[in-house]
């Protein structure tokens, strides 16, 4: 591809982003025109609103959900902590691997002499 072809689809597609771009907030302003005008709210857009502590109300394109933000709070902190445990885990395979490959091949030098020294890999103990 040349040069000029590069440019020219660089441009499209800036082009494209752009176009995409203007649609969505001319989308938005209509909606806000209508809300306005209708003295209702809008439903094009995303709106969020507080119905008590624990209740969100969540509408995008005429459609609203009700969402509980203790059980989503419950959620995420259940998704940190296995995120965490995996990563935990992983992370002592590798320091598992590492170092067993490591004093293999320690082993295998002093066995050869004629080949260059390896430099041992020490992976620190808390990775996280």
């Amino acid at each position: 591809m040349s040069t000029k072809e590069k440019k020219k689809y660089r441009g499209r597609s800036f082009a494209l982003a752009m176009l995409i771009i203007v649609a969505v907030c001319a989308l938005i302003q209509v909606d806000a025109a209508y809300e306005d005008m209708m003295m209702r709210e809008g439903k094009l857009s995303l709106q969020v609103r507080r119905m008590d502590e624990r209740h969100l109300m969540v509408g995008f394109w005429g459609k609203e959900w009700l969402v509980n933000t203790e059980n989503f709070y419950q959620t995420i902190e259940q998704f940190q902590d296995q995120t965490r445990e995996a990563l935990q885990g992983f992370a002592e395979k590798t320091q598992e691997f590492l170092a067993k490959n490591g004093v293999d091949s320690l082993k295998g030098e002093e066995d050869e002499e004629g080949q260059m020294e390896e430099i041992p890999v020490d992976f620190p103990t808390q990775t996280l």
